[in-house]
């Protein structure tokens, strides 16, 4: 693959890379630190740091790794704790620095509200509004803890975004990066980077400064978000799954399956893509790019997006109703969830997992619900009735469920 021309940055030098063509970006390469193995210890202690991004953590697992308050033995009791009245929120949340973000671009008179929202996570109480002064704010948020980050529309411009770095604390800006045309996924943030995706680029930013330290030009529509797993960052351009170095942007492997890839997410030692028409899914090795299997589901679901533990993997299907486990090594299938026997089911959105359940929001007969399933068996443990269509994924921190129903975020617990 050839790449069109790129902006280099200053940079330190970088480490020797045996660089093949099609070897794109230059910037600073970091020694190894034991910072994420510290942060991982805290998070622990502190019962979980929180959920910082779409996804979870940078490789979109969808699973919360956590997570020790709510489990399989104790899921059954749960039942709403409040709801935030007169918000209509667009995107589902993060929870970082001890508060609840989220995107609302709605009013719900007489309460007006519009603008990003932080909410205490124990009540639901207001701790502070940022108004989007009258710019277009989209894609679900990012954190790194105390920093989140957020795509912003520039004015009178429909193709030309950038990202804003707020505190978490008060939401008072700290940088603005250089455009990155018109977003097509949501930010990823990990160790220090913060990852977007342009229409046909692939970019990183220091989380602390802002400063632009890699692209990747895509030869085709890049899709969804930059996924990492460790040092390495996957960046789809339609046909192909790229992986390349998380800190210098140079391309590791390439597929040459010729795929119209969707979607991304990695765990362990595999990155798992799905196509954008249909519902085959591809298992490779992250360190080679060797594809070790192939599956496929109904043509009448959507795109897979699934999730992963270290022992499963878990994927809906919006066409037949149901998620499916597989064994993440082989693609072999463990079980099938299916509700076909007690109700239909409409739609069924992407889970999400902590502490050995998955949470599945699904439109059914009986109207929206959440299920709480358990991932070894597949058995339903509890179930929640409510009124409206669901946004995005659940989202699980310190025994707490939040989900974004009919606009209205709902906590559980």
């Amino acid at each position: 693959m050839t790449s069109p021309s790129l902006r280099i940055l200053p940079a330190e030098p970088a480490a020797a890379y045996g660089g093949a063509d099609g070897d794109v970006g230059l910037a600073r390469v970091r020694p190894a630190s034991a910072k994420p193995c510290i942060v991982a210890l805290a998070c622990v202690v502190l019962a979980g740091c929180g959920w910082y991004q779409a996804g979870y953590d940078p490789g979109r697992s969808g699973d919360n790794t956590t997570e020790t308050h709510l489990g399989a033995t104790n899921v059954a009791g749960i039942g709403e704790a409040w709801h935030a009245d007169g918000i209509k929120f667009s995107t589902q949340p993060i929870v970082t620095g001890g508060l609840v973000l989220a995107w609302t671009d709605h009013c719900a008179l007489p309460n007006c509200v519009y603008g990003i929202q932080a909410l205490a996570p124990d009540s639901g109480a207001v701790r502070w509004t940022l108004p989007p002064d009258d710019l277009a704010v989209d894609w679900s948020l990012a954190s790194d803890g105390t920093r989140f980050f957020v795509l912003r529309r520039l004015p009178g411009s429909f193709s030309s975004w950038v990202i804003d770095a707020r505190s978490v604390a008060d939401g008072s800006l700290l940088w603005t990066s250089d455009s990155v045309g018109q977003p097509k996924g949501a930010l990823t943030v990990a160790d220090g980077e913060v990852f977007a995706v342009g229409k046909l680029a692939a970019y990183a930013f220091d989380a602390t400064t802002g400063k632009n330290l890699w692209a990747v030009i895509t030869t085709q529509v890049a899709w969804q978000a930059v996924t990492v797993n460790g040092d390495t960052a996957f960046v789809g351009d339609g046909s192909n799954l790229i992986a390349v170095d998380a800190h210098s942007g140079h391309q590791r492997w390439i597929t040459s399956d010729d795929f119209q890839f969707f979607y991304a997410m990695t765990k362990g030692s595999r990155v798992y893509a799905s196509l954008r028409d249909d519902s085959t899914a591809n298992a490779y090795d992250v360190a080679t790019g060797r594809r070790l299997w192939q599956t496929t589901t109904p043509r009448t679901a959507d795109p897979w997006m699934p999730l992963a533990d270290t022992t499963g993997l878990y994927a809906p299907s919006d066409g037949t109703g149901t998620v499916t486990a597989r064994d993440p090594a082989t693609g072999a299938l463990r079980w099938t969830w299916d509700q076909a026997g007690n109700l239909s089911i409409s739609r069924v959105g992407q889970p999400a997992e902590a502490n050995g359940v998955l949470y599945v929001a699904a439109d059914t007969t009986r109207g929206p619900e959440l299920f709480a399933v358990d991932a070894a068996t597949g058995k339903t443990l509890h179930t929640i009735t409510y009124t409206g269509s669901f946004i995005g994924s659940p989202v699980i921190w310190n025994g707490t469920v939040f989900i974004v129903v009919d606009e209205t975020l709902h906590a559980y617990r």
